[in-house]
């Protein structure tokens, strides 16, 4: 064996080495085009242009974007996640967003929820005053946000398509979800405010031992349909105003401040174990 070809049998396993490494670190980065994110990959920034290291992970491209492991948000001012991009779905693909802040309330709802260490820290968030427009959409699926210093998520755009679906927004400070178009599939849990507040439809979600209401519309319409709202400290539905849309197949019990505000009330509601819902 000469020199040269026992040098390049040494370093073999180093080019071996080299190549897992670079393989798995690109698993890390995309999998058939979506993103993976978890705690290091925040850490170490540059998820999109412009996202710096550690929290909050900016994403500022449009895309796919899927949870790899849960993450821990240092303290109660600080968001896990902001969005900046239009036509973006971000997958909790099951696991948890989770803060510091904690809640806690009677079960039996005969006291509101309290908070301790809140703060503004949001766990998934897309800019106030945002335009997304008719052809794109913000998209948050699948996992948990609790106790964040603030909102769970909130979704404050002025227009345009948005979707919360199969999350589980748990002892926030603020409110559970803030969404301006469809929650569907949630529960919320414990936060300090409103449970689940929407500009659009919200349907088959579970709010439950909220500080403020269980469910809100906060447009001049939108509709609250086949949901679950119990023990909150506000109303169990409350509608912007009078005419701000209808409710069906709702289960309102033991609110605090009353069952519904305003709405057209449609078919299939039980109010405090009554057909008759105001």
């Amino acid at each position: 064996m000469n020199a040269m070809t026992n040098f390049s049998l040494k370093l073999l396993p180093r080019v071996l080495s080299a190549t897992a490494l670079a393989a798995t670190s690109a698993s890390v980065l995309a999998v058939d085009g979506v993103v993976l994110i978890d705690q290091n990959r925040i850490l170490s920034g540059n998820v999109t242009p412009g996202d710096a290291p550690g929290f909050p992970l900016t994403i500022s491209q449009p895309g796919s974007y899927r949870l790899a492991g849960n993450l821990t948000v240092p303290n109660a001012n600080t968001s896990a996640i902001e969005i900046t991009a239009n036509g973006v779905t971000l997958d909790l693909n099951g696991f948890v967003i989770r803060g510091v802040t904690a809640c806690s309330y009677d079960s039996q709802g005969s006291s509101t929820v309290q908070c301790t260490n809140t703060g503004t820290g949001v766990g998934v968030s897309f800019p106030g005053g945002s335009e997304i427009g008719p052809n794109g959409h913000v998209a948050v699926t699948n996992g948990t946000i609790s106790g964040m210093g603030s909102h769970g998520v909130r979704l404050n755009t002025v227009s345009g398509n948005t979707l919360v679906s199969g999350v589980r927004v748990i002892g926030n400070g603020g409110s559970g979800i803030i969404a301006a178009g469809e929650v569907s599939d949630c529960i919320a849990d414990g936060n300090g405010s409103h449970g689940i507040a929407a500009s659009g439809v919200v349907r088959n979600n579970v709010a439950v031992a909220n500080g403020e209401d269980g469910l809100r519309i906060i447009s001049l319409s939108g509709a609250i349909l086949g949901n679950f709202s119990s023990l909150n400290g506000g109303f169990g539905l409350r509608f912007l105003s009078g005419q701000g849309g209808g409710y069906g197949q709702n289960v309102i019990t033991a609110n605090r401040s009353g069952t519904v505000l305003n709405g057209l009330q449609l078919s299939g509601n039980v109010c405090n174990n009554s057909t008759v819902c105001p």
